[in-house]
């Protein structure tokens, strides 16, 4: 209350939660006005009746403007009424401005700012009208996400194209040609993009790129993504075969690009050629004894590296023949490294049907000896290397089918050292010898190896080697002797009668002598080589090209890769093997090599590469221990010993593993050191300590009964060696 001015205010009540109805202002009319005319009223004389009353002025009641706010997720949403008072919304919910209006009053709620980050669009429903008697709150403001396009353009797309886009894994959109691209689906502000190739481009095939392809959509389009393509460049690969070592073949693709090539396998151009390009592979420069053709070496480049050109080169070759005499039986087969089989009925000239390579060896050989009669063909001049002109002079000389001659080494053990010859009965239904004079040497023999075809024996003491020649009279003086360097345990011929191997016990040596066209010894070894420890164990396959060592002392198996004169140079390979043998051998036909055990009355049979001579994974058989290995002419039977006991066994021609056929017992007075088997197979010669015994193997009885035995000197390590 004033009382100087006469009046007052009454503020509204609250209740509740704050809420109020509205206001109402009271205007008392001139308390002092009153009360004066009050005054003159009783002055004239109406003192008795009462004041007239103040009529009171109406109310005007006010109103809040509001409403809800729904989608916002961006901020600086701001909100104004009748284009004034501004409200700034950050949140989905309710809202009010903070002035009220008089009922009656119009109100119009608009957007002032839109929101960002992201960037909305908020429209407003039910907000314009006139203020009532009641609050307005059904203004509704929709706020949704703006979306924006996403694209760019596309630099380098060639031929037809194919090349698909996608946008954040999806959205895919297919493009055939440069130009300005736009994904269909749009992104929504705030939103990433990421914008990849999903299948790339072919005819040609191409490798697309994609720049400035990732980031957040804002407020605009994003138009700015690049994508670069090039045409993709594949190599040209292909591969070689036939290539003999040494030898070179040069390669061009398209004329140029010229590729030496000097080992078999893959070879890859130096120049790539692009997708839709052609090649074009040819030899430039044929190697000096081969001629290379090129299969597939022409096309067009597609989508990935060319692999399948091949180069394929044939060694230029020359035929191998040679004249039959003495032929009277049926069933002589002749052999040329160890197949192209011949069968010849009658004497005259013979040519075996495969050629052979120019630069390689050649090695005729009888597979099977002629029957009805029985007879035993030799071959002379029945190996070497193939040169540019054809071979013609390989000699077959057929006869009886016995052996004639048999040879006895002994030590100086024997008290006797030296050779004792034997002429023997050829009838192969006995066994009868003849003594011929004896050849002493003073220092003993340690191994013999017999040359049927130029009748010579070589005979290897501890020193050195000898060689004698034979006839059926008995041996001849020494034609030939070398001294070694190392002490000699065991030898070798080399079957093309190019050399002697020995085998030393000092560090397990391995050595070649060098033979002249005659047969005769030539200088000691350049070279030794060693691996392993003991006396070695050697075996040659029948074509001349590798030689095998073991030892008695230790397990390691040893490959010698033999040079085209004879000689070796160095180890080719070496494995474990699964026992320490004390015999090897390779079969006739030069597919296996056998080895035995010195215990466990077991050995392992290797199957041989026929191009590099390693060996393969084993099998095992049942044999006697310290047996020595032999075969019959035909490599279809193995003979080994079990202490007195003669084990024979067929052999599969497959896998080479030996089964057990039949036994028989010697008369030896302990175990047998030297096995050797007629020329013609029918026989096997058995040497042990004090004689040799024969046993007929002939089929199909396989009985293997003794033909006799003659008594020789007492030598606990007889040799044999036998000749017809």
């Amino acid at each position: 209350m004033n009382s100087k001015l006469g009046w007052r205010y009454e503020l509204p009540r609250t209740t509740g939660a704050g809420a109020s109805s509205g206001t109402t202002i009271k205007r008392a009319y001139g308390l002092v006005q009153a009360v004066a005319l009050a005054g003159l009223v009783a002055a004239c004389g109406g003192g008795s009746n009462p004041a007239p009353a103040v009529p009171a002025e109406p109310s005007i009641a006010q109103h809040a403007i509001g409403g809800l706010v729904a989608g916002l997720t961006g901020k600086g949403l701001v909100l104004q009424n009748n284009a004034g008072e501004a409200l700034a919304v950050n949140a989905d919910g309710t809202f009010n401005f903070a002035s009220k209006l008089d009922t009656g009053k119009a109100y119009a709620v608009m957007v002032k700012s839109q929101p960002t980050g992201p960037t909305q669009v908020c429209s407003v429903n039910k907000g314009a009208g006139t203020v009532a008697d009641a609050d307005i709150n059904d203004v509704a403001v929709i706020c949704s996400t703006s979306s924006f396009a996403v694209g760019g353009s596309v630099v380098g797309l060639q031929g037809t194209g194919g090349l698909v886009l996608q946008n954040n894994a999806g959205n895919d959109i297919t493009l055939n040609a440069d130009g300005r691209f736009v994904f269909v689906l749009p992104v929504a502000s705030n939103a990433g993009y990421a914008v990849s190739v999903k299948t790339q481009p072919t005819s040609p095939a191409q490798t697309c790129s994609v720049s400035q392809g990732t980031g957040k959509v804002t407020s605009a389009a994003i138009d700015n993504v690049v994508v670069t393509c090039s045409v993709n460049a594949y190599p040209v690969f292909g591969t070689l075969s036939g290539l003999l070592s040494g030898e070179t073949v040069s390669l061009q693709n398209n004329g140029a690009d010229t590729t030496p090539v000097s080992s078999n396998g893959t070879f890859e151009f130096l120049a790539p050629v692009a997708s839709a390009g052609t090649y074009a592979v040819t030899v430039s420069t044929q190697p000096a004894s081969q001629t290379c053709t090129v299969v597939n070496g022409a096309g067009t480049v597609g989508n990935s590296a060319v692999t399948n050109v091949a180069v394929q080169c044939s060694t230029n070759t020359i035929t191998v023949s040679g004249t039959v005499t003495g032929l009277q039986g049926s069933g002589l087969v002749l052999q040329n490294n160890a197949g192209d089989d011949l069968a010849r009925s009658a004497d005259g000239v013979f040519t075996f049907a495969t050629p052979v390579a120019m630069g390689s060896a050649y090695a005729v050989t009888v597979k099977t000896q002629p029957a009805v009669p029985a007879q035993a063909c030799t071959v002379a001049n029945g190996s070497g290397l193939a040169g540019a002109s054809k071979v013609i002079d390989v000699s077959v000389t057929c006869a009886a089918d016995r052996a004639g001659m048999m040879f006895v080494g002994h030590s100086t053990a024997s008290g006797v050292p030296g050779i004792q010859p034997y002429a023997i009965s050829t009838d192969p239904d006995t066994f009868s010898t003849t003594a011929l004079p004896p050849q002493a040497i003073p220092n003993g023999v340690v191994s013999l190896a017999v040359d049927e075809a130029r009748h010579i024996l070589y005979a290897a003491t501890n020193s050195g080697i000898t060689s004698y020649d034979f006839t059926s009279a008995g041996l001849s003086s020494a034609t030939s002797s070398t001294s070694s360097g190392y002490p000699v345990d065991v030898v070798a011929r080399d079957p093309l009668g190019r050399s002697i191997f020995i085998g030393s016990n000092s560090f397990s040596l391995v050595g070649a002598f060098l033979l002249d066209t005659a047969g005769k010894l030539g200088s000691p070894p350049d070279n030794y080589y060693g691996i392993g420890t003991g006396t070695p164990l050697l075996a040659v396959d029948p074509t001349g090209r590798f030689l095998y060592k073991g030892d008695v002392g230790s397990t390691v198996l040893a490959v010698y890769p033999i040079q085209p004169d004879g000689s070796l140079n160095g180890l080719g390979y070496y494995l474990t093997a699964a026992v320490i043998p004390s015999a090897i051998a390779v079969d006739p036909g030069g597919k296996h090599l056998y080895v035995v055990g010195q215990t466990g009355n077991t050995g392992y049979v290797y199957p041989i590469d026929q191009t590099t001579g390693q060996l393969g994974a084993p099998q095992m058989f049942s044999t006697g221990n310290a047996s020595p290995i032999a075969f019959n002419p035909a490599g279809t039977l193995m003979f080994t010993v079990n202490v007195r006991q003669l084990l024979i066994s067929t052999i599969n021609p497959l896998d080479g593993a030996p089964t057990l056929l039949a036994m028989g017992t010697t008369q030896s007075t302990g175990p047998v050191k030297s096995l050797k088997v007629d020329p013609g197979g029918g026989r096997l010669f058995v040497g042990g300590p004090g004689s040799v015994e024969a046993f007929d193997v002939r089929s199909p009885a396989y009985d293997l009964s003794s033909l006799g035995w003659v008594t020789t000197t007492p030598d606990s390590a007889p040799t044999l060696g036998v000749a017809r």
